[in-house]
Formats: C-alpha cells, sequence, structure tokens
C-alpha cells in the first residue's frame, strides 16, 4: 500500500507500522517503523539523531539495516520523525561503539 499515490519520489514508499530496535552510538532504543522504501526508512525516535550519522535498525522478523540519517524532524517532547537512506554498500556496521 502506497503512502501518497501522486508521490513524485523514485521509489514509493509503503506503510510498515511496528517497532524497531535502534542502534546508535548513544545505545540501543526502541523507535515506532512508519515506512519504508527502496531507499530508506522513516521512523519516529524517543531522542534527537543528527543528520549524516550512522545507525543500524533492526526491523521485526527482518535483517539489520544499515542507515544514514538525513532529515530529524522535532515533533514534540521525545518525538522526532526521522528520516533515513540505506547504505547498500556496507557490509559492516559503520558505528565505532
Amino acid at each position: 500500500m502506497r503512502v501518497h499515490a501522486d508521490s513524485q519520489r523514485r521509489y514509493n514508499r509503503s506503510f510498515l507500522r511496528g517497532i524497531g530496535i535502534l542502534h546508535c552510538k548513544e545505545g540501543d532504543l526502541a523507535v515506532y517503523v512508519k515506512d519504508l522504501s527502496r531507499m530508506g526508512v522513516g521512523f519516529y525516535s524517543p531522542r534527537q539523531l543528527f543528520p549524516c550519522d550512522w545507525i543500524e535498525l533492526q526491523l521485526p522478523g527482518k535483517a539489520l539495516l544499515n542507515l544514514q540519517i538525513i532529515r530529524c524532524l522535532r515533533i514534540r517532547d521525545r518525538c522526532f520523525d526521522c528520516g533515513t537512506v540505506c547504505d547498500f554498500s556496507a557490509n559492516n556496521s559503520k558505528l565505532t561503539r
């Protein structure tokens, strides 16, 4: 199911509602995944993330994704709307813990 039928995006987004586990330099936290496409994932985070940061996202029943933050907008207190792009060339994690 598409999010926006008239979208000008290269790849259409699909609904994917559920909890994911985000692994970042500051630690692990639960996020609410809202949609995904062939190029990235959108989710809500309780913590602000910064563009160009690398994260790993574990989706329920799916593989671990290496992602780069490209957008993080504050919606309200402890709620940030984040957008990412996939790193298809990465075989190893880019995180330094």
